[in-house]
């Protein structure tokens, strides 16, 4: 099957809309407008790069499936799905850094204290 880019953190689930969350780290309405900002922003610009790198996986599958293509072929395409998939990784860790940068000192640290309630499955879903 495909491969999403790889996920670091949890910024799938839109934390700062959660009204739970939002509360629980007091964040502010302006805060909360400046982070749905970055977030749409990097979306609508790395757009034409998710579907380039879509494209160029599933082209991948393909040969991978079909196993014609010479090993230098093969290893041009793999350059071609990793240069995309770290650019897609290096834009959404910054973004992240932008996001966290945003939050006082106590809202980062009651965020991370959230995210790692979630991920080991206390609080509910959202995460992954």
């Amino acid at each position: 099957g495909s491969q999403r880019p790889p996920q670091q953190g949890f910024v799938s689930w839109a934390w700062w809309q959660d009204d739970a969350v939002k509360k629980e780290l007091a964040l502010t309405a302006s805060q909360a407008r400046s982070i749905t900002r970055l977030y749409e922003d990097r979306a609508r610009q790395m757009k034409p790069h998710s579907d380039e790198f879509q494209k160029q996986l599933e082209e991948l599958d393909k040969m991978t499936r079909e196993r014609t293509v010479d090993v230098a072929t093969y290893s041009i395409q793999v350059t071609r799905v990793e240069a995309l998939r770290t650019e897609l990784s290096k834009t959404r860790t910054v973004m992240l850094y932008s996001i966290h940068r945003m939050l006082t000192p106590e809202q980062y640290q009651k965020l991370r204290q959230i995210r790692d309630q979630r991920r080991s499955g206390r609080g509910g879903g959202g995460a992954r």
